[in-house]
């Protein structure tokens, strides 16, 4: 009998570590670019969002390993301590994107639908679209807090994981105009009357 258990759980252990070795990846190029650049990225708080998003994922993601995760604390400036997020995943192999909202109480909501969600990752899409053309030195330029409002707290961090790259970029607030262009502090600042 106690043989017998012991195979049981030979599977479980399989399954657990496949669907693990995203977020070890994920883990590891975090730790990694907090030591090299001295900043340190959040990605657990109450809870682990990321850990939990790519255990729920492993079945919906295609093998060799090939994603972009953008991944946002949803805090205000009342609520640093909330623990409602969301997160893109955007499956490179595929061109699949995921669009993930975890929720206070622990719980993700996953839709694979642009428009479930279109507002709400507006940034995570812009950010995703840049970041595929090689426009991270213009995203840089461009996450500049405007606004001392609810979302100045507000931080993206990608991780980019393939056979071959491990990327980390953080962003800070990115604001757009009614048009849903982005704004460039440097912009506003010419337009003061005091200038």
């Amino acid at each position: 009998m106690i043989k017998n258990i012991k195979y049981l759980f030979i599977p479980l252990f399989i399954v657990s570590c496949s669907s693990n070795k995203i977020y070890r990846d994920i883990d590891k190029s975090v730790n990694s670019f907090t030591k090299e650049h001295n900043h340190k990225i959040d990605l657990e708080r109450d809870w682990n969002p990321t850990k939990v998003i790519f255990q729920e994922l492993k079945d919906s993601l295609t093998k060799p390993t090939n994603i972009i995760y953008i991944f946002l604390w949803e805090s205000t400036a009342y609520q640093v301590a909330k623990v409602d997020c969301s997160a893109l995943v955007y499956d490179q192999n595929s061109g699949k994107k995921l669009y993930i909202k975890g929720l206070t109480g622990f719980r993700l909501d996953i839709k694979n639908k642009e428009n479930d969600y279109s507002d709400d990752f507006f940034v995570q899409n812009f950010i995703l679209e840049n970041y595929l053309l090689g426009k991270t030195d213009y995203l840089h330029t461009i996450d500049k807090p405007i606004f001392a409002g609810s979302f100045a707290f507000d931080r993206y961090y990608l991780i980019e994981i393939n056979s071959s790259t491990k990327n980390v970029e953080t962003f800070r607030q990115i604001s757009f105009d009614k048009n849903g262009n982005p704004i460039r502090l440097e912009d506003l600042e010419k337009d003061l009357p005091w200038e």
